[in-house]
């Protein structure tokens, strides 16, 4: 059974030092909880932050505490201003990296072929991309989500290859439930994780997609309905925005998921 995973995504909320004392005062609470080897938690602060946050989860008070980045580039150097390479965040410390927000795409252009170079750089350096992927709101009242997710998993992976020791997390957030406070139906969550496991399936190996790929939800998830999603066989964690930043809510909801 793969294990639970959840995730913070901090995105450009959170000064580097307040970020510290949020980590300390969810680790202080959780690590009482002896269910806590079976949760892998992330926090992915600003690239500011990264470099402090990575000692501070090094200490022996963080286990199963991990460091992700919010984005980086395809190339490892070079003449690429403005940009951060891959190589040093894993040389940093990080573990995971989110890819393919839809704020990126909505705000910076990003395009599946820029994608799906980051994913391959993310795995070169030993790190696992967080890949999201989602409809809008417009997709899904005209019922073409299916074949929107579908469309683009295709587009972001398809020259992707992982090992059996890498793995790939799909995190679905539908663009329209991302920081609205409105949250899709579980079970809609529950039967988009079903069309992305098989789209999984088309692209690698059947070994690969049962052990090292991981589908995930995010998209206005708190401590009130945490539970109706995790409890879904087929998703195995989530992706938390605003909610990440108030560590009584993020305790509550590491607390739910285990």
């Amino acid at each position: 059974m793969k294990k639970s995973i959840i995730i913070g995504n901090w995105k450009m909320n959170v000064f580097p030092g307040d970020g510290m004392k949020i980590v300390r005062k969810i680790a202080k609470k959780i690590n009482k909880n002896k269910k806590i080897s079976n949760l892998d938690i992330v926090y992915c602060p600003s690239f500011l932050g990264l470099a402090d946050m990575s000692k501070l989860l090094n200490s022996r008070l963080f286990k199963n505490y991990f460091l992700g980045a919010q984005n980086c580039f395809w190339q490892d150097k070079g003449n690429f201003t403005g940009e951060v390479s891959p190589a040093w965040l894993a040389k940093t410390g990080c573990k995971y990296v989110i890819l393919g927000h839809s704020e990126r795409m909505r705000e910076l252009r990003e395009t599946g072929e820029m994608i799906q170079e980051k994913i391959k750089a993310v795995v070169k350096n030993k790190m696992t991309p967080v890949v999201c992927v989602g409809e809008t709101l417009d997709d899904f009242a005209k019922g073409i989500n299916n074949y929107v997710v579908l469309d683009w998993l295709i587009k972001v992976l398809s020259g992707v290859k992982i090992t059996s020791a890498e793995e790939i997390i799909i995190a679905y957030e539908p663009s329209w439930a991302i920081g609205t406070g409105r949250a899709i139906r579980p079970s809609h969550a529950e039967y988009m994780s079903k069309i992305i496991k098989q789209a999984m399936i088309d692209i690698f190996p059947l070994k690969i997609v049962q052990n090292n790929i991981r589908i995930i939800y995010g998209g206005s998830v708190n401590s009130k309905n945490i539970s109706s999603f995790v409890a879904k066989d087929l998703i195995d964690g989530v992706l938390i925005g605003r909610a990440s930043l108030d560590p009584k809510e993020f305790i509550k909801m590491c607390e739910l998921i285990i």
